[in-house]
């Protein structure tokens, strides 16, 4: 399938500057409703509501990518869904039990639930040439009863998640026990040589972890998506850089549109809805929008800043195409659905943040505290007195989070 065609893209602020310290203000306003869209999908490609059957053979794969915000997802999986006969969680176990409701058959391939069944972080090339079928179809005929596999990942902003995955290393994590299985073998120390040595990478600066020209943590997000057979797995050498670059993020593309979901760490209340809305499964408690995290900590400047994306930049071209995808894909998923009310969701946890990133997007505003009614559009139009210009501009970063609950 052909790249989605792109065309340019509008809004009325001026593009935001990226802050110098954490990234921990960023859900405030990246996907809005009057945002003009930057690439065209096919509707097939942005209608998200399969027939998934848990009493079937369907089984949804759970891509987890470092630092996403994955492991709280992993737990919203087999925690907090509503479901016929709940996942079994076991103090001191690592794993639950998530059993089909008329048979002791898993419906969920994921570490909380399989374990780490393909490798620590497996990614696409791995789980599509690791996750079994069901065990039945092995003695039955594979024709018919061959299961279908939903795959699903999170994304989240490529500075924010290089950061995180720099302090998780830095505190002493590695990923030794990772397979990086591809074509029947693991990479040879030449393809992929370390980046320390010793048993971790503990203390390491932030200088260092962007110094080690075969860090997985650059780009690893479109690393994890695309399919490593088609650049020569980790051999360098086997098609041009520009060449396998090109290759990994368009590959990398398909496969994430081609996934049955994924969600933004940024907009988690957005994330739990398309989720609920594709799979038609419901979460008990509402997902929460933590803004500060590790890397929202981190003291960075902005030649710092820049030589991230650098490093990443293939991350942030896929990031940039996810999120409109996204976006394009939760409007659909909300095209005809009663109105909801602000107040059913528990509140909006992010209108600071607005305000402060509309501060970062170079708009004449100020954190004014402004009230809207239940349609946030007529509620600032029809004002008296007339909104300021400053109070526009924050509304239209602000719409954003505001859509989903007032539709």
């Amino acid at each position: 399938m052909s790249t989605a065609g792109r065309r340019p893209a509008g809004g009325r602020c001026a593009a935001p500057a990226r802050p110098s310290t954490g990234l921990h203000a960023r859900e405030g306003g990246a996907l809005r409703v009057d945002l003009l869209k930057k690439y065209y999908f096919p509707v097939r490609e942005l209608e998200r509501s399969l027939r998934f059957d848990m009493k079937g053979d369907d089984v949804i794969v759970f891509l987890h990518i470092q630092k996403t915000g994955g492991t709280t997802f992993g737990r919203h999986l087999v925690q907090n869904v509503r479901l016929e006969v709940p996942c079994d969680c076991r103090p001191g176990q690592k794993k639950c039990t998530c059993y089909r409701p008329n048979r002791r058959e898993t419906w969920l391939f994921s570490r909380f639930s399989t374990g780490w069944s393909c490798g620590l972080h497996a990614d696409w090339t791995e789980l599509t040439n690791c996750v079994p079928p069901a065990p039945h179809a092995r003695i039955e005929s594979l024709a018919l009863l061959t299961p279908r596999f939903y795959y699903i990942t999170l994304l989240r902003d490529p500075v924010s998640r290089y950061l995180s995955e720099w302090r998780h290393v830095q505190r002493g994590a590695t990923s030794k026990t990772s397979l990086h299985m591809c074509d029947g073998r693991t990479p040879t120390p030449e393809e992929l040589p370390p980046c320390y040595e010793g048993t971790d990478w503990s203390g390491c600066t932030l200088q260092e972890f962007m110094d080690c020209p075969y860090n997985l943590a650059n780009n690893r997000q479109v690393r994890m998506l695309a399919d490593l057979s088609l650049v020569g797995c980790y051999n360098l050498s086997f098609i041009p850089e520009g060449k396998r670059a090109q290759l990994l993020l368009e590959s990398a593309k398909k496969n994430l549109r081609g996934m049955a979901f994924f969600g933004l760490t940024e907009f988690q209340r957005k994330t739990q809805y398309l989720f609920e809305r594709t799979f038609n499964l419901k979460f008990i408690r509402p997902f929460m929008q933590y803004n500060s995290t590790r890397a929202g900590g981190v003291e960075v400047d902005e030649d710092t800043i820049r030589r991230i994306e650098e490093l990443n930049d293939l991350d942030m071209q896929l990031y940039d195409y996810a999120k409109d995808l996204f976006q394009q894909r939760v409007e659909v998923a909300a095209g005809g659905l009663p109105q909801v009310r602000a107040a059913q969701e528990g509140g909006l946890p992010t209108l600071s943040h607005g305000a402060a990133l509309c501060e970062r997007q170079r708009c004449a505003c100020r954190p004014h505290k402004a009230r809207f009614g239940s349609h946030p559009l007529q509620a600032l139009e029809n004002r008296t007195p007339a909104p300021s210009e400053a109070e526009k501009c924050r509304h239209h970063v602000l719409l954003g989070d505001l859509f989903l609950l007032n539709f």
